[in-house]
């Protein structure tokens, strides 16, 4: 949280943070002070109003990548618990349509910041992101899914 709080003072728009329904009574005690931003319960309806995102789960970037909402990813783990999945896990990334992608050989389809986040990277990121080719990115993702697509993706995953 302290780094979405530095880029929410920099970024001249409404911010939104999503926070899993479960947590709804407990946000203050979770993320501390969220005065800047607003508060909304549902992932899919923020990312479909939004420009863009910085996200730090799983299945919200490959919700995203499905939209087409342009993202990065933001993950910061206990050093221990990321040294220790450095060693068991071999990916060069972690983002889902990341590990798509290069497994159909298409490159990187966004970028993804582990442990360490610049804080003018990361507000570059946003004021360079072009939709139209994130957008072209997105609708290739959809294509490769469209088979029933937690099949599918379990299939990508373990080729």
């Amino acid at each position: 949280m302290p780094v979405f709080r530095e880029l929410a003072k920099k970024i001249d728009k409404n911010k939104i943070l999503v926070v899993h329904p479960v947590y709804k009574n407990k946000i203050n005690e979770i993320y501390g002070d969220v005065s800047d931003f607003k508060i909304v319960f549902d992932t899919h309806e923020a990312l479909l109003k939004s420009d863009f995102a910085y996200i730090c789960s799983g299945t919200a970037t490959l919700e995203a990548a499905i939209i087409g909402t342009p993202f990065v990813l933001m993950y910061k783990a206990r050093e221990i618990e990321y040294l220790i999945a450095k060693m068991f896990v071999k990916l060069n990334y972690v983002g889902l349509a990341n590990i798509i992608f290069e497994k159909e050989n298409l490159g990187e389809f966004h970028k993804e910041y582990l442990q360490k986040f610049d804080i003018n990277e990361l507000l570059k990121d946003y004021k360079t992101s072009n939709l139209e080719e994130f957008q072209k990115k997105s609708k290739k993702l959809r294509e490769l899914l469209k088979y029933g697509s937690s099949k599918r993706v379990v299939e990508l995953l373990t080729e």
